[in-house]
């Protein structure tokens, strides 16, 4: 299940998340023992929030941030006390706004790599 919600908390500022739940569960499989585990590195839940601010004082600079909150992962189906504790990752990246000959392009937001 999974929900997101987004909204313009001012016109410089923007708020994007949700959360996911994730209710995994292997059916069918070589390995009788592993039925009704949960698979590998499935987290229980996952909630994903986002804030998105124009600068004031620099025109078409925006500062990004993001967190991540990801619930605990099965490491081995096997086993199902195996299990990865839940993390949080965060990151600040910021976007700009260019112009060439007088028009202004759209924003480059960063790529990741893989």
């Amino acid at each position: 299940m999974e929900s997101t919600a987004s909204g313009e908390i001012t016109p410089s500022l923007r708020l994007l998340g949700g959360p996911t739940l994730f209710d995994a569960e292997i059916t069918r499989s070589g390995t009788a023992a592993v039925v009704g585990n949960r698979p590998n590195c499935v987290p229980t839940y996952q909630t994903n929030h986002g804030l998105d601010w124009d600068l004031p004082w620099t025109p078409g600079l925006s500062l990004n941030g993001a967190v991540v909150l990801t619930g605990r992962q099965q490491v081995d189906t096997a086993i199902p006390s195996a299990c990865r504790p839940g993390h949080a990752s965060v990151s600040v990246p910021g976007t700009g706004q260019r112009s060439q000959g007088g028009q202004h392009l759209p924003r480059q937001h960063p790529q990741r790599d893989g």
